[in-house]
């Protein structure tokens, strides 16, 4: 089994490479490269919502966009 960079073998061995090698600059370091992607997904979702919602009440005739 191969866990953070190390070669495990068995059960406990797994445990012991996470409780190792487990720490929160190991979590950063995953998460860091997908963060720009998560943020303009986010902003994009956000604004087609935005966008939806005024072309529906336009659409409707109502005012107060």
């Amino acid at each position: 089994m191969f866990v953070f960079g190390t070669t495990a073998t068995g059960v406990n061995g797994a445990v012991d490479a996470l409780s190792t090698n487990l720490t929160a600059d190991a979590v950063w370091g995953a998460i860091t490269p997908f963060i720009p992607v998560v943020v303009t997904v986010s902003l994009i979702a956000l604004s087609v919502t935005i966008i939806r919602r005024i072309v529906k009440k336009a659409s409707k005739g109502k005012g107060g966009m």
